[in-house]
């Protein structure tokens, strides 16, 4: 009888005691069901939604989880960032050529044990240390995980990043322009997060009209134009055709990194198979682009190997013979994908 009276009362605190077992943010789960309240899944583990990076948990990050999520959420952070000489520290005193290895000066690296300096010419006066990794959560919000061009240096040289002397397969690269972003505080402080016309955020300037954004060179035609945000917070400088990735404005040519989509510096899946990423020194337009070849005489381009709406920009000649890759400039003379 006492038994029976105690059922009812006992069947509440079950209920309560499955509640406070519920996964917290952090925690491996499969489905939302199994995960505290107002939190979801992504990437496999217990999270939330979050806007700023005050909306998660101390030792968690908001960004995207993986770069294929379209929303940021709160990611446990793998990182250090209290080390003396870390991420972002300046080492424009030693920096090198990457691929060259000719150090700005003798003096010793102020870069940590188990880090290396970025540079991307020698004596580069934004040149700083970072280090290995293999995914976005191994490195602070306002840098991402990206492919390393050999401005790192192996092992065994002043804080060199990977183990064994191998090179190392990605690095930490601070966001820039067109980087992806899933809020405003992954970006440096000039640049917000703004969607493209898939929902894709990605770092870009504020701007009043044209003038404010990268200028092209050459008499070419804007690569980057002062257009509205679509979530209406004001003007921001982006390419012509509103994708930093993705789709190329050329008409004829379908499908995402193809000749003449947009492609950011260490994002190594940007450009399609076969296809490579150029950046011109001068107007800092960057796009995806393939090798060619062409004839030329009498003043006429003839077989030319570019994808057709595409058009061969010759940095070789021999003959009649050139060589170079493929642009979006009918006449061959402009090295831009906005002629």
């Amino acid at each position: 009888m006492r038994a029976r009276l105690l059922a009812p009362l006992l069947i509440p605190l079950l209920l309560v005691g499955s509640a406070c077992t519920r996964k917290r943010i952090g925690d491996v789960a499969s489905s939302a069901d199994e995960c505290e309240t107002g939190t979801t899944v992504v990437a496999g583990r217990c999270t939330k939604y979050c806007a700023k990076q005050w909306d998660c948990p101390v030792g968690f990050d908001c960004g995207l989880a993986t770069p294929s999520e379209a929303k940021a959420s709160c990611y446990k952070a793998v990182y250090d960032n209290t080390i003396m000489g870390g991420f972002g520290t300046d080492c424009s005193t030693v920096s090198a050529e990457p691929g060259v290895g000719n150090p700005c000066s003798m003096a010793a690296s102020p870069c940590a044990k188990g880090y290396g300096c970025h540079a991307t010419v020698q004596c580069d006066p934004n040149a700083y240390c970072t280090r290995a990794c293999k995914s976005d959560a191994e490195c602070p919000p306002t840098m991402f995980c990206g492919q390393d061009d050999g401005s790192i240096p192996a092992a065994g040289a002043d804080g060199g990043v990977a183990d064994g002397g191998a090179a190392t397969p990605g690095a930490c690269w601070k966001r820039s322009e067109c980087d992806d972003c899933g809020t405003d505080d992954q970006c440096p402080a000039e640049l917000r997060c703004v969607a493209d016309p898939a929902g894709r955020g990605h770092c870009l300037k504020a701007c009043k009209d044209d003038t404010d954004c990268p200028q092209p060179q050459g008499g070419a035609g804007l690569f980057m134009a002062c257009q509205p945000d679509p979530a209406g917070r004001g003007k921001f400088c982006q390419p012509g055709n509103k994708y930093c990735v993705g789709p190329s404005p050329l008409g004829a040519i379908m499908g995402n990194g193809q000749v003449c989509s947009g492609c950011r510096t260490g994002a190594s899946n940007d450009c399609a198979m076969g296809l490579h990423c150029i950046q011109d020194k001068f107007s800092t337009e960057r796009f995806c682009t393939a090798d060619c070849t062409a004839t030329f005489s009498n003043g006429k381009f003839s077989a030319d190997t570019c994808p057709m709406g595409s058009y061969c920009y010759a940095t070789k000649k021999s003959g009649t013979s050139v060589s170079g890759y493929c642009v979006g400039d009918p006449t061959h003379k402009s090295n831009t994908c906005y002629p």
